[in-house]
């Protein structure tokens, strides 16, 4: 179960992802006085599509995947790098979280009093003009996934998903690949024995190499290449 907790570097990584000036004093420290920090370990559900958006949701550390759910079916939408937000429609719309997010890896997130941050936003312009950027990014993020996941083919998919891990999430050639080939399958909507062969193949046309639970990616241009192909 995630267990709460709170600690000055989780707050510092919120404010810090905001212009300097953005937020009064009085304003930091009611969110710092309505916000709970919790740790999520892999595959733990962190909002549940549907239910109400009582939290806003700041990643502090850990990688994330959010998809829809069809009954049994879930389709995945966009895998989020930590410093990331969730749930930014739940302060116009409904009041509810719109797709299920999961932790792919541990997770570190700060768990903002959603009443809190509409009280903010609403007296605070520049607050609320970067949230509105940040969602647009994560929007065009969501449907720059979605065209991959349904038009381009398994290699193309594979080979994005891998590019979208070195240039958005973990921004260096050289990460942390904790994923097994039936997790790398679930989030390109491919075949598990068609992601094996494809990651392998990629491996012995030396685009990227994997040791050790790492992947390094060797050649950047083929591998975007290889993704643009639809």
């Amino acid at each position: 179960m995630a267990k709460p907790y709170n600690t000055k570097e989780c707050l510092k990584c919120f404010f810090d992802l905001f212009d300097e000036g953005t937020f009064s004093e009085k304003e930091k420290e009611l969110l710092n006085a309505n916000r709970s920090e919790v740790y999520f370990k892999k595959n733990e559900i962190i909002t549940k599509q549907g239910s109400l958006a009582k939290q806003f949701v700041f990643i502090q550390k850990g990688l994330t995947k959010s998809f829809f759910e069809y009954g049994s079916t879930k389709q995945m939408i966009c895998l989020h790098p930590e410093r990331s937000i969730l749930g930014i429609q739940g302060l116009v719309n409904a009041n509810i979280f719109h797709c299920t997010v999961c932790a792919l890896e541990d997770v570190n997130a700060c768990m903002f009093d959603i009443n809190i941050i509409k009280q903010i936003a609403k007296s605070n312009a520049s607050f609320c003009f970067q949230l509105l950027n940040i969602n647009i990014d994560m929007q065009s993020a969501s449907i720059d996934r979605i065209f991959s996941l349904k038009l381009k083919s398994d290699t193309s998919k594979l080979a994005d998903v891998l590019y979208c891990l070195t240039s958005r999430v973990y921004k260096t050639d050289f990460f942390d690949f904790n994923f097994s080939f039936k997790e790398i399958a679930h989030l390109t909507d491919t075949p598990v024995e068609n992601a094996q062969i494809i990651l392998k193949q990629f491996e012995t046309d030396k685009i990227v190499e994997f040791a050790n639970g790492k992947i390094k990616i060797l050649n950047i241009d083929e591998l975007i290449r290889i993704s643009a192909i639809v």
